[in-house]
This record gives structure tokens, sequence and C-alpha cells, in this order.
């Protein structure tokens, strides 16, 4: 049997094992069930999952020629058969049902989740078990600490590398970050909490070794302590690292860290001591013994590739990361790594024994320093008084730093994320899991609602996702790379304060056709009764033709009227407005009834940040002819502009332009980096909140209307905008509602603006508060215990925090309404958690 037949049949196992737990667990939690499971962020997992019982029976056979040729007597062998037996069984049951085909977000995707872990868990146990020898154990050397100076190279080396690195990136990338002293002076910070972090872990490690050596059956205890504190290590990353970024909390998230960490744990533990065991005895082919023998050689190129993946990992990872889970999974293979490559450079046969109690002095001399620097009562007044812009640069840095924040996450304590009533009250009414029942409400812009009377006009809706309004030429004079939307926005009406109510798709695109705030839950089914704009289309018998995306698949009713658009497509980041464009054209004029007032929604993918990254092999962007701005962005929205144009010009050439209203606008926007923020999902800052939204009418029409264009308005005001216009009034006036941005009156238009408006997060509990005309925004970020407040007219990027004892409480009132204002719309009572619940969940 090759040498790395072995190794490569249980690191397939593995790897399978490890994305079908997380595959169940990203099914378990509400959000991500959406995001991945219903409308899948990534489609190679969900492709993956469909071909399940193939790939586990196959690596099975693998991994069961593996063991019968490895383990031929004894309790091991025992043991090999009892584990080839039992997972035979399960792969034909796997086959037979395909239980992972068909998950649902309940509590038995969270049983799956854990149950996928335990095979790696045996494995482990089977390979210590059969190679735990009682005299081999006796004559093996002492346990070896670790220097310090290995911890403290490799913080410093992670320190400066890692932020410095994405820095680099940036300005290669043409668009440099502009550092000031500040954020040198986060920079440091940063650095000395990697030290004091090193410092605290080998103490510890170096630790369990002394007390090894200080009790009977060294080896015994070694094994027994080390597994205890890397199991517990790695736990704590799941739970306070990964898991929390999901986010996934409480007593189910403690759980499944313990168990996957234990699993993990044993599994490469197990692989160490077969690897000693199978391999090392065996002769190396005269290449390998040549590289062997070459230390200097090895170590020098293990260096040059680790170097390397510092600058090109984190740039493959991207933006496509959510919540910089894998950015932080980065982090902490790359301290191992880094140490693992150090250790092989500094090796040396001298023991080092540090005294125990200098072990005990530093470990909590370091965690003392660390908590005692972030208690501000501590700090001189001089730094007191730079203790905000600190604040605001640590934010920036930890935005290319992943690997502080891992450091961070890892070393908070309760107390730095504290969870007072408000935070317990969001959290309560995030991401309502579907066990919880919530009966539909008939929400109503106008009663009653009756048909129009007379010709309506054409309709057509452009929601172009993740575009952002300083991308487009009416809204940024320096975009030079939108010239149609450029003539577009002449014959039309520009709102110049234009903003969205829901950083990301899954509640925004909903909201924009419900013309209302929603509850936040995916979703409350059936959601027709809350689908305003559908309503009208019903009521004024519109002949539709609309991209029937992954969201809308699950918010439209069938009907005869509706013709589905890009319904070929397998991958939703596939939708293009350029091929939509000429598709709708086609339907459009092989339409039979001609009678009928057309409406065509797309929302074309063309910029997201998922495709994005396919379209860089298609279309290579050209940094130099973008400067200032995301090339690949930039690059695809010259492509849309130019597609956006071309239906234009047909709709003029079938004399339809003049007839028909015509929406340009977005779901959200994308964070870029410019302002230090990167996050996709989970970023509630300006330039995601901030959207086009430009609105061509017939021109008698907008000639019989008031409306102010720089007055604030939002994308959810579409659909109460098109009911005013066709004639459907009054309009409600709610502020959990849209209002019309064209009046009959400006006292009308008046009524129907307030003092502030809710802002929200879609994956998890992070609510803000926007001011009326947009000049300041708040942000409740219950997930890091973080509240920020900017002055969007003298800091339009966000990027300076002055949050204050006053506008805390001001906002924190305000936000508690507004979110209770919505619950008591859709008649939501939050109703704790049973044990019995969760099974029948």
């Amino acid at each position: 049997m090759p040498r790395w037949f072995p190794i490569a049949t249980r690191l397939a196992f593995l790897l399978l094992a490890l994305l079908t737990s997380v595959y169940c667990l990203l099914a378990y939690i509400p959000d991500t069930y959406f995001a991945f499971i219903q409308a899948p962020f990534q489609p190679w997992l969900v492709e993956l999952i469909q071909s399940h019982a193939y790939l586990l029976s196959a690596v099975l056979v693998g991994l069961t020629l593996t063991l019968l040729a490895e383990y031929r007597t004894g309790q091991s062998r025992r043991m090999a058969l009892q584990f080839i037996i039992f997972h035979a069984a399960v792969a034909i049951l796997f086959l037979v049902r395909r239980p992972f085909s068909h998950l649902g977000n309940n509590s038995l995707s969270f049983l799956w989740s854990v149950a996928a872990l335990f095979p790696v868990l045996w494995i482990g146990i089977l390979d210590h078990a059969a190679h735990w020898e009682v005299q081999a154990i006796r004559t093996q050397n002492p346990p070896r600490q670790v220097p310090f100076r290995l911890a403290l190279s490799a913080a410093i080396g992670i320190g400066l590398l890692y932020p410095g690195s994405a820095w680099l990136r940036y300005t290669l990338a043409g668009r440099p970050v502009n550092l000031v002293s500040a954020d040198f002076m986060a920079w440091g910070w940063a650095l000395l909490v990697h030290i004091l972090f090193a410092i605290f872990a080998i103490c510890l490690f170096n630790l369990v070794c002394a007390l090894a050596l200080r009790t009977r059956g060294r080896e015994l205890a070694r094994f027994l302590l080390s597994t205890f504190l890397v199991a517990t290590a790695v736990g704590l990353i799941f739970q306070r690292v990964l898991l929390a970024s999901l986010p996934f909390t409480g007593l189910a998230a403690t759980i499944y860290s313990g168990i996957i960490a234990l699993a993990l744990v044993l599994f490469f533990g197990g692989l160490w001591r077969h690897q000693r065991k199978f391999v090392d005895h065996r002769p190396a082919r005269n290449a390998i013994q040549s590289w062997r023998e070459a230390p200097g050689t090895q170590n020098a190129l293990l260096a040059l590739v680790l170097l390397g993946s510092i600058y090109t990992v984190p740039a493959l990872i991207g933006v496509l990361d959510w919540n910089s889970v894998l950015a932080k999974l980065w982090a902490a293979i790359l301290w191992i790594c880094v140490l693992v490559v150090l250790g092989r450079m500094w090796s040396s046969r001298v023991h080092i024994d540090y005294p125990v109690w200098l072990l005990l002095v530093l470990g909590m001399g370091s965690f003392g320093m660390y908590r005692l620097l972030q208690t501000d009562s501590l700090w001189p007044q001089p730094l007191k008084a730079q203790e905000a812009t600190l604040a605001n640069a640590l934010g920036r840095h930890a935005s290319f730093d992943a690997s502080y924040q891992a450091v961070r996450d890892l070393w908070t304590i309760s107390d730095e994320k504290p969870c007072d009533s408000l935070c317990e009250f969001l959290k309560e009414q995030t991401g309502i899991p579907p066990f919880i029942a919530v009966q539909p409400v008939n929400v109503k812009l106008v009663d009653p609602l009756t048909p129009a009377p007379g010709p309506k006009p054409n309709i057509f809706i452009f929601v172009v996702d993740s575009l952002r309004r300083d991308y487009v030429s009416p809204y940024n004079p320096a975009v030079q790379f939108t010239p149609r939307i450029g003539e577009f926005a002449a014959e039309s009406v520009v709102m110049h304060n234009s903003f969205t109510r829901y950083a990301g798709t899954t509640l925004s695109e909903p909201a924009i056709w419900a013309g209302s705030l929603l509850l936040h839950k995916h979703y409350v089914q059936p959601f027709h009764p809350m689908n305003n704009l559908e309503k009208l289309l019903d009521a004024d018998g519109y002949d539709r033709f609309v991209s029937v995306d992954t969201v809308l698949r699950l918010l439209l009713q069938s009907s005869p009227q509706l013709h589905n658009l890009d319904s070929s497509l397998t991958n939703w980041a596939d939708q293009d407005l350029c091929t939509t464009t000429i598709e709708a054209e086609r339907k459009i004029d092989g339409r039979q009834d001609k009678s009928r007032p057309i409406f065509l929604y797309t929302q074309p993918q063309n910029i997201h940040i998922v495709a994005l990254q396919r379209a860089l092999s298609v279309r290579p962007p050209r940094p130099a002819q973008y400067p200032g701005f995301q090339p690949s962005a930039a690059t695809e929205i010259t492509r849309l502009d130019g597609c956006f144009g071309s239906f234009i010009q047909y709709l003029k050439a079938r004399r339809l332009y003049d007839s028909s209203i015509i929406v340009l606008t977005a779901d959200h926007g994308e964070s870029y980096g410019e302002s230090g923020h990167i996050s996709h999902a989970f970023g509630l800052h300006p330039e995601v909140l901030r959207i086009p939204l430009i609105i061509h009418l017939p021109q008698q029409m907008q000639k019989s209307y008031y409306y102010d264009a720089q007055a604030i308005a939002f994308n959810i005001d579409v659909t109460p905008t098109l009911y005013y216009l066709l004639g459907h009034r009054p309009v409600a006036n709610d502020e959990r509602f849209g209002k019309p941005l064209f009046t009959l009156t400006q006292a009308e238009h008046a009524a129907y603006l307030h003092d502030s408006y809710l802002v929200a997060v879609c994956y998890g509990p992070i609510y803000g508060i926007l001011g009326g005309g947009g000049e300041s925004l708040f942000v409740a970020n219950e997930m890091d215990a973080q509240y920020e407040y900017f002055d969007l007219v003298h800091d339009p990027g966000g990027t300076n925090n002055i949050v204050n004892s006053r506008v805390l409480a001001d906002h924190q009132r305000l936000i508690r309404a507004d979110v209770q204002g919505v619950a008591d719309l859709y008649h939501y009572r939050y109703h704790q958690l049973s044990l019995i619940n969760w099974m029948m969940r």
C-alpha cells in the first residue's frame, strides 16, 4: 500500500464528515438556512450534499482497505471491523434514504450535525487505542516545553505581516488605505495583544508539560492533560470566534463546539501516532531522503510558502466570507503553521524546563495586563482624550487583521460583551425560527383596494443587487463609466437622499414588494397578505414579467399573468441584466394579449460579490481605468450600464417609454473596504445603506405631482408610490410603511416624513436608527455589544464614532419602540424555548 494512501483516506473521510456536519449546522440556524440551503450562497456545497451518499461509499471503500491492512490482530482488529460494519450499514441507509438532501430548519438538523462528527471521533479513538503500547510509552522521551522566543517571534511576525500584507494588497489594487497616526497606534495595540496572547498560550502549554513531568505515568498524564487543553482551546475558538460570527450561541453552540473540538484533536492526534508507527520506519526514496538531508532548504521553502500564503489566502477568501468566519479560521491555522515552521527552524536538543511558578506568574500576568489595558479608568488623561479616535482606528484595523479579531474574540469575557434587556429583546426579535408560528397579517397600504379606472402606465423595476449610490454618475460626478444611466437620470427624477431599510437581500427584496418593514423572519408564510405590490398587480390586471429568484419563489403566487424570466438558470449568481433584458424583449414582443399593461421586475446580480468573483476570469478588471473605485465592480457596472441603456432604447423604439414608470434602484449597497468596512452580510455601514433611486414618469404625470428630490427616500417607498400614482389613495401613513414619493401637494408630502427610521441587518441582531433627513446613523450591534453614532453630514463615510451616554439612551429607546412596533404589526410575541419545544422543532 502506498505510504500516502492511509493518510489520504483518513483526510478524505474527515473532510466529508466536516462538510456534512457544517451543512447540517447551517440548516439548523435560521439565518444561514436561507442563505446556504434554500438560496445557496455557495452552490457547490449543495451539489456536494446531493452526491453525499456516493462520496461516502467511495471514501469508506478506501478507508476499509486501509484499516484491514493496518489492523490485523487483537483489540484493534475488532474495533476496526466494528467501525467498518457499522458504517457500511450507514452508507447503505444513506443510499436509500438520502437524509441530507431535504434537511429542514429544525432540531433534527442539529442532531445530524453532531452525529456526523462521531465517525471522526471513532477513527481517532481507534488510532490511539491501536498504538497505545505501555512499553513504548515508558521509553518515550519526556515532554519538552516550548521556548518563549518561539511564541514571541510568531506573535510579532503575524501581528506585523498580516495587516501589512492587507494594506499592500489594497495599494497594489489601486485603492490605497490612508494611514494616520491613530492607525499606527491601533497597529501597535494589536501587536501588543498578539504578544500577550502568545505568552499566555505558551505558559499554559508549558504548564501542562511541567505538571505531566511531576505525575506518575507521565506520558498518560501528558496525553490526558494535552488532549483536554488542546480540545478546550479548539472548542473556545469554535464557540467564541467561528460560531459566534454566524451568529450561533447558547447551549447548542457550546455542545457542538465541545464535540467537534474533541473529535478533531483525537483525530489528528491519532493520525500523528499512526504516522510514527506505520510510516517513519519505512525507508524513504532517494528524492525524499535528499529532501530530509537538507533541513535548511526545507525550512527556507516552507517559510517562503508561508509568507506567500499570508498575502494570497486572505485575497482568495476576499469578500465572499460570511462575517469573517473564513478569515478568522485562516488566522487560527496560520498561528499553527508559523509555530511549526519556526519550531523546525529553531529546533534544539537542549531541554527547557521553566519553573512552574514562573509559568504561573507570566501566564496570569499577560492575561491580567490585557484586562488592565481594557480598563478606561487606568489610562492617563492625555490618552483618554484620544480614546474615541483610537477606538475608531482599532475598528478599521480589525477589518484588515483577522488574527487580531480572533484573539480579541477568544479572550473576551462576559463582562466585555454584556447583554442587557435591550440586547435580549433584539435577539428575541431577530432570526425568528420556523418552529415559532407567526400567522400572516393582511397589511394594507390602501383600504379598500379596487381596480384603478382608465389606462394604466407600464411599470419596469430594476433592482440591481449591491449597487451603491456613489458608483453611478447621477450621484457622483467622478463616475465616468455609467453614461447610459446618466442619460436616463437626465430624463427622470433622481432621489438624491435615498437609502435602504435592510442591509441584505433576504429582507430588503421582500420589503420592496411589501412596501413595509417586515418581521425578522425568513418568512411568514403565505406571504401574499403582506405582498402589497402583488395585490396591486392583481387588482389592475398587469401582465407580469418577473425574474423569480431564490427569494421571490418563496413569496409570489402562481398566476397565468406571470411570465418567469431567467427560469433556465441553475445558479442565482448568473442572473445577468444583459440576458434578462433580451429575454424580456422577446417575451414582451410575443405576448398575445397586448391590452394588458406591462409589469417587469428583475434583480440582476451583475455586481454581487459572488458574481464579481465569477466574472474575474471572463472580464479581468483593469484598475488603471477606474482610479478610486473597486475595479471589478466598476468593470461590471460598465457592462450593466450598456445593457440597461439598450433596454431603454428598446422601450423608446416600441413607443413604450413615454407611457411607462421606470424605476432603477438597489436592494442594498456593498462595502469595498474604503472606510475599513469589508463585511458583506453583517455591515450596517453608510455605504451599504446608501442606494440609487431614479424614477422615470410619463411627462404629463411628472408635471401633475409634487416631489422633493432632496428629501429622504427608501426603496420600500416604490410600492406606495405606485399605489399613489395609479390612483389608489389615500396611502396609509404609518412609520412602519413606505411612503409615496409623489403627491398632489407639498403639505401631503410633508405629512409622510418622520423624525427617524429603523434600519436593520438581515442576518443578525444589528439594528440602527437613521436620522430623519439621513444626517445621522446610530448602530446597535448586539453581536459585538458595540454601539456607534455617526454624523453623516460631516463624516459621510461613518469613520468617527461619536456616541455618548445621551445619544445611547435616546436611540436605544427608539430602537426598542420601533422593533416592538413591527412585532405588534404582525402580532408576534416571543416565547421561551423549552426542551420539549426544541425536540418538537
